[in-house]
């Protein structure tokens, strides 16, 4: 039973050394990042329309027609 009595000489803890294998992903911008970004940046111009906005998502956030018109309704409700 050598093995019983083998100390662990690091200092470290076992979720220090998981940690360590782990390397940090940059943040990543999610479409909805994304679409809140072009509506706020939209919506400072007067007689935007909702289609162009939606079109902008469609082309910059990568979103489906219908997920375009789901995004613009939620941040605007949440714009309020």
């Amino acid at each position: 039973m050598q093995n019983a009595s083998v100390e662990n000489k690091s200092n470290k803890s076992v979720v220090e050394k998981i940690g360590e294998g782990q390397k940090e992903k940059p943040a990543e911008r999610t479409k909805m990042d994304i679409a809140t970004e072009i509506y706020k940046q939209m919506m400072k111009t007067k007689g935007v329309t909702r289609k162009e906005v939606l079109e902008k998502f469609i082309l910059e956030a990568k979103l489906s027609k219908a997920g375009a018109s789901t995004y613009f309704q939620l941040i605007k409700a949440a714009q309020k």
